[in-house]
């Protein structure tokens, strides 16, 4: 995640990136990013819409998001091939 250069905290406006393979022309591929405030017992929040693989190959998607209160926060990208239906996932 890059944001802050200190610590990041509660309330700081962080983007997370994740490289990602995509197949031909990467319009078929979806990508889901997640977040959530407790690492131990997650419950994932999306960020953001559903993206769409920029291209073909090895791309590089990110989604930026304002740090919710939590000590040991996770963020978690999912990958999806011919679902563009959110409820899909």
């Amino acid at each position: 995640a890059s944001g802050n250069l200190n610590d990041l905290t509660e309330g700081d406006v962080v983007t997370i990136s994740a490289t990602v393979w995509c197949w031909s022309t990467g319009t078929s591929d979806f990508i889901d990013f997640y977040c959530a405030s407790d690492a131990s017992n997650p419950v994932w929040t999306q960020i953001g819409d559903r993206q769409v693989c920029p291209g073909g190959g090895q791309q590089t998607v990110s989604a930026t998001y304002t740090l919710p209160a939590g000590s040991i926060q996770a963020v978690r990208a999912n990958m999806m091939y011919l679902s563009s239906n959110p409820s899909a996932a």
